[in-house]
């Protein structure tokens, strides 16, 4: 009977090596797709925003240059002897050539404008991105090497299976004083873990792509029995309900609606 239970043991370590393997080979291969499809859409933005000057440069040129031609073909243009006609002619390009730069500059100026907020929100984003990359990765790794202690881990699974018999039972005021019982005896385990679902919930909003890749990453190190547990340990330290954009089903759930 013990030789059944230890090779079923070795089996469970075997499988869930293959699955994080698995999930990491899955990871590499996203990363790489993901960089060839940013070049990819960096590339076509560039082409379009270089077709998008040539068209504007050429428009606004058209229209400098056509009360020109149109005062040319109207009036004539020389080397005139009367101070009148040279007045006449500065009067008309001061008037219309002036205002016409005038907007074209306050134009260019607002396009300017806009473009610096773009490129600073998206460095921002990029930015905020890739510190919650890295907290997750950290903050994964802290709640890990904490939950390796053997004695730790056993708390926690009498906590887990405390907490769900109290579920099934519809005794959630129970459960909920459960949690915020283990949460005051056990801060740093629940504080790190709060890190990564804050900065898994920023990354839904601003980098889909790495906050998938990252889930994949959490649940590689993760048993997905604490993740379930740690989720609500989560809702009830907020005072809202189970998150539904971090690890489990509901992410899947929402997608296919």
């Amino acid at each position: 009977m013990r030789v059944s239970v230890l090779g079923d043991s070795r089996k469970i370590k075997i499988l869930y090596k293959y699955i994080r393997c698995l999930l990491q080979f899955l990871d590499e291969k996203c990363e790489v797709e993901n960089a060839h499809a940013r070049y990819t859409n960096v590339m076509q933005i560039h082409m379009k925003y270089r077709i998008l000057k040539i068209i504007i440069s050429i428009a606004l040129l058209a229209i400098v240059i056509a009360p020109i031609a149109l005062y040319v073909k109207k009036f004539g243009f020389g080397l005139w002897e009367s101070h009148d006609d040279w007045a006449k002619m500065g009067d008309f390009f001061g008037g219309v050539l002036g205002t016409i730069l005038t907007t074209i500059s306050i134009v260019f100026l607002a396009i300017q404008i806009r473009e610096q907020s773009k490129v600073r929100a998206n460095e921002l984003s990029n930015t905020i991105s890739l510190e919650c990359d890295h907290d997750v990765r950290l903050y994964t790794e802290k709640v890990s090497s904490i939950l390796s202690e053997k004695t730790v881990t056993a708390i926690l699974l009498q906590t887990i299976m405390h907490h769900d018999a109290l579920i099934k039972e519809n005794k959630q005021e129970e459960a909920k004083k459960l949690i915020q019982k283990y949460i005051s005896n056990n801060l740093e385990l629940s504080s790190a873990w709060i890190q990564v679902d804050s900065s898994m919930r920023k990354l839904y909003e601003l980098d889909i792509r790495r906050y998938l890749r990252l889930r994949n990453y959490v649940i590689s190190v993760m048993d997905m029995g604490h993740i379930s547990f740690m989720d609500s340990l989560v809702s009830v330290f907020s005072g809202k309900e189970k998150s539904s954009s971090l690890f489990l089903v509901e992410y899947n759930k929402k997608n296919k609606a």
